[in-house]
């Protein structure tokens, strides 16, 4: 199977997304592009604890009204997952990028890239 690239169009928007939401004061505890080689393509996924108080609809009003108020070029809310930070899935996935040695939870150090992921925080 091919893999799909992450476009530094989707990269740019994600990036001031998280920024947004930051600025919106949504708790995040990861933000990041994985790719998904089932469905053969990238999701930007967003771990917030506001997904066990409040549930993921509630997440997904705030990026909405967010990515409205960006009107990013390519990035949209089908393209978005919530998940809390408690779920099985993100424990697996942290844990296989913090195994990889090559995440950072430093800003200063930039955003990281390895080969299934893009990682802004985490």
């Amino acid at each position: 199977m091919l893999k799909t690239i992450l476009v530094k169009q989707l990269i740019g928007d994600g990036e001031r997304l998280v920024a947004a939401l930051e600025s919106r004061r949504l708790p995040m505890d990861a933000a990041f592009w994985y790719h998904i080689p089932d469905l053969l393509r990238w999701r930007l996924f967003i771990a917030t604890p506001l997904v066990e108080s409040s549930g993921p609809r509630a997440a997904y009003v705030i990026i909405q009204e967010t990515l409205t108020a960006l009107q990013p070029h390519s990035l949209s809310l089908s393209d978005v997952s919530v998940l809390s930070p408690q779920e099985s899935a993100f424990q697996r996935i942290r844990l296989e990028m913090e195994r990889s040695g090559l995440w950072t939870t430093s800003r200063d150090q930039g955003d990281v890239v390895f080969e299934d992921a893009y990682v802004y925080r985490l």
